[in-house]
């Protein structure tokens, strides 16, 4: 069955110029633009163009040479092989990717088997208007896809759509069972709006039936240190030998041992992450080798919980490990303070069994965990723990939405602060400055970018005890900046400097990535521009030219997400443009 079509009106300034030919239903534009003179014959059951030689009543109109330079396989400066065409498609270049396939139509004459092209469009701008539901009924073979989904998927977004397709859920009902608009799904997975709340990761990965840390992993190799991530894999090795019961270190005095797990916590907080990748590992070897020989004990069981916990857990945070690393170092912290049995160091671990829960998306465990644990009383010697755990408290119920819990831990935590100042007894860096960075991270979490920036007003981060917490202030300020009118370049502005204070933060975090992804969308060529740029490309986003060009095609890409197909090279694009099957890996 063939649609009837009928002269194009106007059409854009670069169809024009291309000689691109388009197809209508209804008098409604439902495909690529062309220049007003063509006009061309669809079958509502291939929906391929048809030939001129097998449909020589249909009045078509081709651009100039196109029957005979582009059609013919000879012909064709892209054609895939030598002699007569066997079959398959010949792939062409062009800003649209469209792929050319052998006619199936009849001959003149009624012969079977013509020996014509024709092109199979994907459609270069998204369908408008009351004509939306039957663009989407006809079948697309190919879309175009922006360069950065044909690469690695470096973004939240992106692996968003990923995914979604690989379920082969459409976005509706995906926004659906999230609890979103269909419109605002179709912004995050092109990049056009970040993801800020952990909460709306949990929900997504809930429609998609699948872990959160699927949605915010980071490609490997990530971005960074190289040093670092090879050594990732020597921490897993380690800790499996500990599980196992075969750590294979050396026995050493307690006193070398505490000493050389102090110094890589220092190493940690300044931001000296290669210090750390190259002496951790052997250092869980020697500990758990220690602990095995049955000499001191009882020191050694919360140095276990410290190593574990404020070293190996947060190292491999930073590194941006696969969050089942974390679950473990959290578990032998654990089993460490169990057999202890002392409240501080029970409480020590817990804080870090939660944060590995939080990473895993976790939420009712982590609360389960949070009311299990018993906390010392409120002393210059435990203040920091007890602060921590409320602070612990606050995020966990944020992100349930209990907003009467987040306040009244909170409220706990401000009071403990200014009652005891800038403290570190145990090590986490308690006090009114990591108080008032919680509630920056607490305002984002809830979706209010301009109450953060107004409690950032109030925060000194130069006071914070940390390297790595200072790194944190400026990319929680520049996430808030990103979302208000007339602060895009402070929002660059800050995520630079906490580059250069603390890189892994920067290039490793899931919500500043897809916040510069955001941003870069948005850039225009100017000294901010540039900046943006070089900061995507060191963080390893996609950096490409032609923005506005790239947006309007992938904007169409709704229309045909949820066919199979294969490749089409689109050369205009510099990209390999997939069209995504139930075999893509997810």
């Amino acid at each position: 069955m063939r649609i009837s079509t009928t002269r194009m009106r106007s059409v854009p300034g670069s169809a024009r110029r291309t000689g691109l030919v388009t197809s209508s239903v209804g008098g409604r534009r439902c495909g690529p633009g062309s220049s007003s003179s063509a006009r061309l014959v669809w079958s509502r059951s291939t929906s391929r163009s048809r030939c001129r030689s097998c449909a020589p009543g249909s009045s078509l109109a081709w651009p100039p040479g196109a029957h005979h330079t582009e059609r013919h396989p000879s012909r064709s400066p892209n054609f895939l092989g030598a002699g007569p065409f066997r079959g398959g498609s010949v792939a062409l270049s062009g800003r649209h990717g469209a792929t050319w396939v052998p006619c199936r139509g009849t001959g003149p004459g009624g012969v079977a088997g013509c020996d014509s092209f024709a092109r199979e469009w994907a459609p270069s701008r998204p369908a408008r208007g009351s004509h939306h539901a039957a663009c989407r009924r006809r079948s697309v073979p190919c879309r175009v896809m922006e360069p950065s989904e044909a690469e690695d998927t470096r973004t939240i977004g992106r692996r968003l759509r990923e995914i979604r397709v690989w379920r082969r859920k459409s976005q509706r009902v995906v926004a659906e069972l999230a609890g979103i608009s269909e419109g605002y799904l179709s912004k995050l997975e092109r990049g056009l709006s970040p993801v800020e709340r952990r909460s709306l990761i949990v929900a997504l990965a809930n429609a998609l039936q699948v872990a959160p840390s699927e949605l915010t992993q980071v490609p490997v190799p990530a971005p960074g240190n190289g040093h670092t991530d090879s050594t990732v894999e020597a921490v897993r090795r380690a800790l499996a030998a500990v599980n196992h019961g075969r750590p294979d270190g050396m026995v050493l005095p307690f006193e070398v041992l505490a000493d050389r797990v102090d110094q890589l916590r220092q190493d940690r907080r300044a931001c000296r992450l290669h210090d750390v990748a190259t002496a951790l590992p052997g250092l869980i070897r020697d500990v758990h080798t220690s602990l095995d020989a049955g000499r001191d004990v009882g020191e050694l069981l919360p140095l276990v919980v410290t190593l574990h916990v404020d070293v190996t857990s947060m190292w491999l945070k930073d590194a941006g490990a696969p969050v089942d690393l974390r679950g473990q170092a959290a578990l032998l912290a654990r089993n460490a303070a169990r057999e202890h049995g002392e409240v501080t160091t029970l409480g020590m671990a817990a804080f870090g069994t939660v944060n590995a829960l939080r990473a895993t998306g976790d939420f009712d465990l982590a609360q389960a965990e949070l009311n299990a644990t018993t906390l010392p009383a409120a002393t210059p010697e435990t203040v920091d723990l007890v602060g921590t755990l409320m602070e612990q408290h606050a995020q966990v119920a944020a992100v349930g939405n209990r907003h009467a819990d987040v306040d009244a831990a909170m409220a706990i935590a401000s009071e403990l602060a200014e009652r005891f100042g800038e403290v570190e007894p145990i090590g986490f860096g308690f006090g009114p400055t990591n108080v008032g960075l919680r509630r920056m991270s607490l305002a984002l979490e809830a979706g209010e970018p301009d109450r953060a920036l107004n409690i950032a007003g109030s925060v000194r981060p130069e006071r914070a005890a940390f390297a790595t917490r200072q790194a944190a202030y400026w990319v929680d300020f520049g996430r808030a900046a990103a979302h208000l009118r007339g602060r895009r370049d402070d929002a660059v502005r800050a995520f630079r400097t906490a580059e250069d204070l603390f890189p892994a933060r920067v290039y490793r975090n899931p919500f500043a990535r897809d916040t510069v992804t955001e941003l870069l969308t948005r850039a225009r060529r100017d000294a901010g521009g540039r900046d943006l740029r070089a900061l995507a490309h060191r963080m390893g986003l996609v950096v490409r030219r032609g923005f506005d060009l790239v947006e309007s095609l992938s904007s169409s890409a709704h229309l045909v997400d949820d066919l199979v197909g294969g490749f089409v090279p689109d050369e205009g694009l510099g990209v390999v443009v997939p069209v995504l099957g139930p075999e893509l890996d997810g």
